[in-house]
């Protein structure tokens, strides 16, 4: 049998009591405490012990001297993690603290992983922690504590993974192929009727200054169906205008400052073409080499 002792690492958490706390000092001390929480605003309403942070160490006993030596110590790079600022608050109260081991777990295994899934649990039973844990926000806080298991926890992590990914997929085919105005909240009614009337006068000037006759007939029509476009969600072709074109356009609009259209160069005749050819200075080989170079 080998004596070799094998390593572990300890997920623990630090607790305090409130019954510690002298009464009058309660309504101060659980403000001070409620801007110092990562977490939510309640606290558990069955039990007067509050866990306040959650860890992992090799040597938690050696770990809890460094939490209090640090909270302590104002060069320290630890000084203003929210757990230090809490360890302050308490010993300025002078209530008692404390370190209690959850779980030893052998070296090497899912350590990281079930401290985080205690950070969870802990935070959705209301307790004022401190942890700063990439990832986990508030609203993803109360389904990843119902679970009871670890493997529970990871099930759950992974369907939120999974649905963060999708609306961030559908969320960039929305922007990258959204093809109507999309507004959050119709404007005024005077706002509607100038941006309406100031447009309709606009894409009927350019459908008449337009050359190309498709172009011009995708004017006609965003005109006719100019309300629904920019007021009702209507879809719209974006071969010839973009949403952000036609969303700059209503700004402008707005402010009765839309850009001048330019009138189209006048077509010129065969015999002014013929002209033109005749009357225009030939290069020479030399010229056209020096000009080249």
């Amino acid at each position: 049998m080998s004596n070799i002792k094998q390593k572990t690492n300890n997920v623990y958490k630090l607790i305090f009591n409130l019954l510690d706390i002298p009464e009058k000092h309660l309504p101060a001390f659980t403000k001070q405490m409620l801007k110092i929480r990562t977490y939510g605003n309640e606290i558990p309403e069955d039990t007067d012990e509050l866990i306040f942070y959650i860890g992992e160490s090799k040597r938690p006993e050696q770990r809890h001297k460094e939490h209090q030596y640090h909270a302590h110590q104002p060069n320290s790079i630890e000084y203003n993690y929210n757990s230090r600022q809490m360890i302050r608050l308490l010993d300025q109260y002078k209530i008692p603290w404390h370190c209690e081991i959850i779980k030893t777990i052998p070296a090497g295994e899912y350590t990281a992983e079930f401290e985080a899934f205690q950070i969870a649990r802990y935070a959705a039973l209301g307790h004022p922690l401190t942890n700063m844990v990439a990832g986990l926000q508030q609203p993803s806080i109360s389904r990843l504590g119902a679970a009871e298991t670890l493997e529970e926890y990871r099930a759950i992590k992974q369907q939120i993974k999974e649905e963060q990914a999708a609306k961030k997929r559908h969320k960039h085919r929305s922007k990258k192929h959204r093809n109507y105005i999309k507004l959050h909240n119709l404007p005024e009614p005077d706002v509607i009727h100038r941006v309406t009337a100031n447009l309709s006068e606009y894409f009927t000037e350019l459908a008449d200054q337009t050359e190309d006759n498709l172009e011009a007939t995708f004017y006609r029509m965003f005109t006719i169906n100019l309300k629904e476009h920019l007021w009702c969600e209507l879809p719209f072709s974006t071969r010839y205008l973009s949403v952000t074109d036609v969303e700059t356009l209503m700004v402008q609009a707005d402010d009765n400052d839309l850009p001048a259209i330019e009138p189209p160069a006048p077509k010129l005749t065969m015999e002014q073409l013929i002209e033109q050819s005749m009357t225009a200075e030939i290069e020479t080989p030399a010229e056209q080499l020096a000009r080249l170079s």
